[in-house]
């Protein structure tokens, strides 16, 4: 554990009751369920970002093929 975060959980003393203690302890494992439940949502955003992206650059593509001459030809050489 971080000295930071130890020293915001974990009191200087040891004279920690034992309801107190399960207290903090039931916290600790809220904050890390919800840190989870972030990071999880964090990585589904990632894939929808990353979906969207991919079908913007398909759009773009799209539409640079279709407005020059020649069409999916020079859409062929921008790729290489």
């Amino acid at each position: 554990m971080e000295p930071q975060l130890k020293s915001v959980l974990l009191p200087a003393d040891d004279t920690i009751s034992a309801g107190s203690n399960m207290e903090m302890e039931d916290r600790v494992s809220h904050l890390e369920q919800r840190l989870q439940l972030q990071e999880d949502d964090i990585q589904l955003l990632k894939a929808a970002l990353a979906d969207a992206l991919r079908r913007l650059g398909c759009c773009e593509e799209q539409k640079l093929a279709s407005q020059q001459p020649g069409g999916k030809d020079v859409l062929h050489s921008i790729k290489r």
